[in-house]
């Protein structure tokens, strides 16, 4: 896995529309179609999500 990053403005709208508390999540990977999170609370690596 790679070290996952703080996130950016889009990334914690995104999650906010999925429902989810961005303050929760790190980004591993951002693919043209889809981000890969990472939370920090589970310390689980989610499946990708597409955008």
């Amino acid at each position: 896995m790679k070290n996952p990053k703080k996130l950016k403005r889009k990334h914690k709208i995104f999650l906010s529309k999925q429902g989810c508390n961005p303050d929760d999540f790190l980004i591993v990977t951002e693919d043209y179609d889809s981000y890969t999170f990472y939370n920090k609370v589970t310390k689980v690596v989610w499946n990708p999500i597409r955008r």
